[in-house]
């Protein structure tokens, strides 16, 4: 009886810690992958966002226990305002050639790396994914997973020195990330190797964690003063929500 009511406690206590269940995410080759990482962090954060046909218009996305989530994978409540937390976008599409990533280099216009290896591009994509699908998911999003920089196959790996300023999957020099108060984040397609070639703007992501939202912007990005309204108006609403509690 003392045994059983061990075993009964132990699976209370599995439930409880409400973190994970016995199941790794989807993922299709082509999917585009959001991530969240504190520089300094040791965990990040990732979530698929579905294929990149699913972007050709604006709209909103639903992440379920966004915020809960990233503050546990970069260990800071206020996660939102910190310039230390960086997100991303990317993804590959198998069909057609195409690379998708969000560019941080696009204000100086300056191109990413030059004659991009197909193999080298899709192979660290790749790579990502498996390491991404090995992960068992959060119990709030199926979708989404919280990885240690030393699991193999990481996020981290990917990302050359890791510092927010380096060359990810061995092609985007600068890498794909940009602070998340920077607001929104401009994603690009690339098919054409010329070094003097950026690639198509698709739109661009903004990170609404209050909300666990991320919002789409289709074609041009939006206007600084757009994106200043939005990261104001969700300060406030943290600010607002923690003063309730």
């Amino acid at each position: 009886m003392k045994i059983k009511y061990l075993i009964l406690a132990g699976i209370l206590a599995v439930l409880a810690s409400g973190t994970v269940k016995a199941t790794d995410p989807s993922y299709g080759f082509g999917d585009l992958i959001l991530t969240i990482r504190n520089l300094s962090g040791t965990q990040a954060y990732a979530v698929d966002l579905g294929t990149p046909s699913s972007f050709s218009s604006s709209f909103t996305v639903s992440v379920p226990g966004l915020s809960s989530d990233v503050t546990t994978a970069t260990g800071n409540s206020n996660w939102e305002t910190n310039a230390n937390v960086y997100f991303s976008v990317f993804g590959a599409d198998s069909g057609d050639d195409t690379w998708y990533a969000t560019d941080p280099s696009t204000l100086s216009n300056s191109a990413w790396r030059s004659t991009p290896s197909s193999d080298t591009v899709d192979g660290g994509i790749a790579g990502f994914a498996d390491g991404f699908t090995g992960e068992p998911s959060l119990n709030d999003n199926s979708e989404a997973v919280i990885e240690t920089n030393t699991d193999d196959d990481s996020y981290k790996n990917f990302l050359g020195d890791g510092t927010g300023n380096s060359t990810a999957f061995d092609y985007f020099s600068p890498d794909v990330e940009a602070p998340v108060t920077g607001g929104a984040f401009p994603l690009y397609g690339i098919t054409d190797t010329s070094s003097s070639v950026k690639g198509t703007l698709e739109g661009s992501f903004l990170v609404d964690g209050p909300e666990n939202k991320i919002i789409f912007t289709a074609g041009a990005v939006p206007e600084p003063s757009t994106i200043a309204g939005v990261v104001m108006g969700a300060a406030a609403l943290i600010a607002a929500r923690r003063r309730r509690a």
